[in-house]
């Protein structure tokens, strides 16, 4: 008789892509290039806020195509730039900029009503991951925040906490990064609700602090999605004669937004998938 210990020696292989991603990732397609409102697609910036035609012409332009790409022909070049009011942080979001005149006023919110400005996400992706570089003043940081909610979303909060499932936060290293550089950060989750939307912000540094002459840039964003296997039994007793029935159930982190080949596999006696074979 042979058993094996099953829990660590199942796994599922699935294809990322077909779970819930962020629109134009790559910044590879732009709108308006070439003038101050130049955006990527399904991005934004404070030049095309909700604050009015005055609040947008004053404001400074604070993103640009860049053909220094991670991959592909551009990236997203922020910069903080001088602005009437003083040093204004480089700034993108794939949602909308509320913006004021008072500073502490201004925040990003998920515009359900634009699909330019709302990114639909019903799933629980596992991590970020994406590609910067860096060209910093002393102490500056680069920094991603993500939110994933129902409902209305805004960062910073502005009384939509309550509507809040999870998010991400990262910040770069205060130093200048010359080469591409991978970005990977977890998402938290605070209860168990589907999310309706994610929400991001990317910024060139503090959202008051920033220095002007700070640049960013960013390229290859991606949602990551675990498999999670789970066996009914941790261990199957076979012999040459008997097999074992046995019942994997799995979870996505989500429901997949088109077609996906899932494959179960099993390791060798060490738990190594380098051989592994399809059941």
């Amino acid at each position: 008789m042979r058993h094996a210990t099953l829990l660590p020696l199942f796994a599922f292989a699935t294809i990322a892509s077909a779970q819930p991603q962020l629109d134009n990732p790559g910044f590879e397609t732009w709108q308006s290039v070439g003038t101050a409102t130049e955006e990527p697609e399904q991005w934004s910036s404070v030049k095309t806020s909700d604050g009015g035609t005055l609040i947008n012409n004053l404001a400074p332009q604070m993103v640009w195509q860049s053909a220094d790409a991670h991959s592909g022909s551009w990236s997203a070049n922020l910069r903080t730039v001088s602005s009437i009011l003083g040093a204004a942080t480089g700034l993108l979001t794939n949602g909308r900029v509320h913006a004021e005149l008072q500073i502490e006023n201004s925040y990003v919110f998920t515009d359900s009503t634009n699909s330019d400005w709302n990114t639909p996400c019903a799933s629980r992706p596992d991590s970020l991951i994406g590609w910067y570089k860096y060209a910093t003043l002393p102490g500056d940081q680069a920094v991603i925040g993500v939110l994933l909610h129902v409902d209305d979303g805004k960062l910073p909060g502005f009384g939509t906490e309550p509507n809040w499932v999870g998010g991400a936060d990262w910040e770069s290293p205060s130093a200048t990064v010359a080469t591409w550089e991978r970005i990977s950060v977890p998402f938290y989750y605070i209860d168990n609700r589907v999310p309706e939307y994610l929400l991001m912000i990317m910024t060139t540094g503090d959202s008051t602090n920033s220095q002007v002459g700070t640049e960013a840039w960013f390229d290859d964003l991606g949602l990551i999605y675990n498999v999670y296997a789970t066996p009914d039994a941790a261990i199957a007793y076979v012999t040459a004669i008997d097999g074992f029935d046995l019942n994997v159930a799995y979870t996505t982190g989500g429901e997949p937004v088109g077609a996906v080949d899932f494959t179960a596999e099993l390791s060798d006696v060490n738990g190594d998938f380098t051989n592994a074979v399809a059941i």
